[in-house]
């Protein structure tokens, strides 16, 4: 309830806590709910973020986080192209996407990020440069990428099952979660997440320098 979470919040305050995280993927579902909580947030001197989905926000609400010392807004954007959006049956459209982000500059969030996930259904060349184009468009202040895994209880496990390319003995192995590799292979996926961030580190006129690509080439494992 509010109430029990806002207890939490002020023992946090009491003991010191500068920042606080709500790591809720759902916390604006409930539009009500989320405001009721944030607009307490004027009593304490902390800063904090949430994950958000982008067709749960609106002006009014961003400003009153705003006002009440909200640091950053991470929304779940996974594509910015319309095929593999519709084949994850996300519920949302690349146009909410757009306008969430607008919204958020508009309500002068200080950081928002764009949470993209790489090798979806549906995937290929075009439908990365269609996420390419699209954060040019919505210019998130930061970046999160990720290649697609495979989770119990999804479609995707279900499909992977059905289509040979997963057994559920691989969760006897110590093994993380697996990578979602039966349309593209993992030389690709991480090529396709290169390509993703050296694009956002160009449209924002972020100087990168060799030393910068070999990390960036590194972190993917190529």
């Amino acid at each position: 309830s509010v109430e029990e979470v806002l207890k939490e919040v002020e023992f946090l305050a009491s003991e010191g806590a500068k920042y606080l995280v709500f790591t809720d993927d759902h916390f604006t579902f409930n539009k009500e709910r989320a405001i009721a909580i944030a607009k307490e947030f004027y009593k304490y001197d902390f800063q904090w973020r949430m994950m958000a989905r982008v067709d749960r926000v609106d002006l009014n609400m961003l400003k009153l986080f705003q006002k009440n010392n909200i640091d950053a807004i991470a929304f779940g954007v996974e594509s910015m192209s319309p095929t593999v959006i519709n084949k994850m049956h996300k519920g949302a459209k690349v146009e909410q996407v757009i306008k969430a982000f607008e919204l958020g500059h508009e309500a002068k969030i200080p950081h928002l990020d764009a949470n993209i996930m790489i090798g979806l259904p549906g995937e290929t060349q075009q439908t990365v440069n269609e996420t390419i184009k699209g954060l040019n468009i919505i210019k998130p202040h930061n970046l999160n990428k990720y290649i697609t895994m495979i989770y119990p209880g999804t479609a995707l496990y279900e499909y992977a099952k059905v289509n040979g390319g997963f057994s559920e003995e691989y969760w006897l192995s110590p093994n993380v979660a697996p990578f979602y590799t039966m349309e593209n292979d993992m030389a690709t996926l991480r090529k396709w997440s290169i390509q993703v961030q050296l694009a956002w580190y160009k449209q924002n006129g972020l100087a990168y320098t060799v030393k910068d690509i070999a990390g960036i080439v590194r972190d993917h494992g190529t």
